[in-house]
């Protein structure tokens, strides 16, 4: 499946995902990168650096 499908289908905008790997039947890793470098924080709504793990 294309990536492009997958972000709409999760339609998480703050997230752009890049690859997705199925482990097994039970699990799979998804890889994703933030499309801004600063966003706003959900409850205070102040503007942060995204932390990348």
């Amino acid at each position: 499946m294309q990536t492009q499908y997958i972000n709409e289908l999760l339609n998480i905008p703050e997230l752009h995902v890049s690859q997705i790997l199925f482990v097994d039947h039970n699990e799979l890793h998804i890889d994703a990168t933030p499309v801004a470098h600063l966003q706003s924080r959900p409850i205070c709504l102040s503007v942060q650096h995204v932390i990348k793990h």
